[in-house]
């Protein structure tokens, strides 16, 4: 998401419509709050409208306000969402969801910030930036002609794509984090931490309600957790392990970090990532998928995991502990590693070819182009 994040950062300064696209989940809101946040604005209020929440007969009421008398039941004057966002920002949530007969006179207010409330006899003027948020495909509803182009083109000067969870990699690991870090200090408890297996399943998991999901999920695996300061696989609820593959519940095997003496460099960590890489590609199962669940610490594991972490100690500088990087810069090392050696094989076991690279690993389109600019293995 870092892409993204630099993306209205950059634009912070730019009072223009921003358009944000993604599944249901992947916290369009929450970006709507940044960008207002970071924005010239920021003093101003944020006026969120949920348009698939409006009935459809009261829509133009609510957004542009009524005068008294104006229907039945206009008893006084109300003022509408978009007077209410005057100074600050207004953020359309599912705006596809506008109906045709609205979409003209919206388009109007963007292009000129007048409107005229229902019933009134003089014009208003509200000064507001415009966010809006939708999860479906507002080009081919375009094409259908359920959503007008021009509005389409207006309120799309800036564009941002934000992925679903389950193409953002350690992200999930780094979300579940700070979403336990946030109930600990919300409940005034301890920090749970998260075993090999539970980092597997939440990282083997499609999450189809993306970041909403894991939350969800975060919270009840808190409510069930009991004792303890561990979090394991059988924690997690049963719509995390339902359809799982068997290698999904081995231990998370993303424990070797790269090597960081400046004479070695990262060639061991790519060596690995490209054989697994080249195994990925040809369709091979991980060697290192294990036979059944794995539930709870085992002394086996302890061992083997003392065992990484001293032959590690060597690789950074023998006996010397300062010599150790962070668990989150190894883990970031790793991380970055095996995407180049994955994408270079993928890339060069299609030709090139980008439907077929984006049906072998499930990314979109959008993400891998992204993921293969980001390590220059396409201009």
């Amino acid at each position: 998401m870092r892409a993204q994040f630099e993306t209205i950062a950059r634009s912070s300064n730019a009072d223009v419509n921003v358009l944000l696209q993604g599944e249901t989940g992947t916290g369009k809101e929450l970006f709507a709050r940044a960008i207002h946040r970071m924005s010239q604005r920021r003093g101003g209020p944020l006026i969120t409208v949920d348009c698939a929440s409006l009935p459809e007969h009261l829509v133009e009421s609510l957004l542009f306000g009524y005068s008294q008398g104006a229907f039945t039941g206009a008893a006084k004057s109300r003022v509408g969402l978009i007077r209410q966002a005057d100074g600050g920002t207004l953020f359309l949530d599912e705006v596809s969801e506008l109906p045709m007969s609205l979409q003209k006179k919206f388009l109007r207010v963007l292009q000129e910030r007048r409107y005229r409330p229902v019933g009134g006899g003089s014009e208003e003027s509200s000064d507001f930036r415009l966010v809006a948020a939708t999860n479906k495909d507002l080009q081919e509803m375009v094409r259908e002609g359920t959503f007008r182009d021009d509005l389409l083109y207006r309120i799309s000067t800036m564009r941002v794509l934000l992925p679903p969870l389950r193409e953002r990699g350690l992200d999930i690991i780094e979300i579940a984090e700070h979403l336990l870090q946030s109930r600990a200090e919300s409940n005034g408890g301890k920090v749970w931490q998260m075993s090999a297996e539970f980092r597997a399943r939440l990282l083997a998991h499609p999450w189809p309600g993306n970041v909403r999901e894991l939350v969800n999920v975060i919270d009840c695996t808190l409510a069930v957790a009991g004792d303890g300061d561990m979090l394991f696989a059988e924690h997690l609820p049963a719509t995390i392990h339902a359809g799982m593959l068997p290698q999904s519940s081995r231990p998370w095997q993303g424990r070797t970090p790269a090597r960081r003496s400046t004479d070695v460099g990262h060639h061991g960590m790519h060596d690995r990532a490209g054989k697994m890489a080249h195994g990925v590609a040809n369709g091979a199962a991980p060697s290192h998928a294990s036979h059944g669940p794995s539930q709870g610490p085992s002394h086996g594991r302890q061992h083997d995991t003392a065992d990484e972490a001293a032959a590690y100690a060597t690789h950074v500088g023998g006996a010397h502990p300062d010599a150790l990087p962070s668990f989150r810069e190894a883990r970031r090392e790793a991380l970055e590693a095996f995407e180049h050696a994955y994408l270079a094989t993928l890339y060069e076991a299609v030709g090139g070819d980008i439907r077929q690279a984006c049906s072998l690993s499930n990314l979109s389109r959008t993400r891998l182009y992204e993921l293969l600019r980001k390590h220059a293995i396409m201009e």
